[in-house]
């Protein structure tokens, strides 16, 4: 089992960190210009720029979805990962139980036990005299 630490490490990793750093810096380059660079550098942005303008809402969005769909994808992959172990531990099981001796008794009456350990809880001695 995961710990929140590791849960969240493993969504929230490498991987989240760099799609929406990408998407953060994208979407604030685009704001910047707009609103604080000339007028010439503000023309060869928008011609260049072939998405849609942003706004804060679409950057919130796109945290959101990206977010979403990594906790999904991680999800779905230890899912199969604790899959894969159940299944390995079945197998062995079954080996396990395959590899046991088959007796069977030739006596239709007759008795097979295995034993049982047992202990006592108390401390008490018990003598037996015969």
């Amino acid at each position: 089992m995961h710990t929140r630490k590791q849960l969240y490490g493993a969504i929230f990793g490498k991987w989240w960190g760099i799609v929406n750093g990408l998407w953060t810096i994208l979407s604030s380059a685009d704001m910047l210009v707009n609103h604080y660079a000339s007028k010439p550098l503000q023309d060869s942005w928008n011609a260049a720029w072939i998405a849609p303008k942003w706004g804060w809402r679409v950057w919130g969005l796109g945290v959101t979805v990206s977010t979403a769909v990594f906790a999904i994808e991680y999800s779905y992959r230890r899912i199969r990962q604790e899959e894969a172990k159940t299944d390995s531990a079945r197998h062995k099981l079954d080996e396990i139980e395959k590899a046991k001796p088959r007796i069977k008794l030739k006596d239709p009456d007759a008795v097979y036990t295995e034993p049982i350990a047992q202990s006592d809880r108390t401390d008490l001695l018990y003598q037996v005299e015969c």
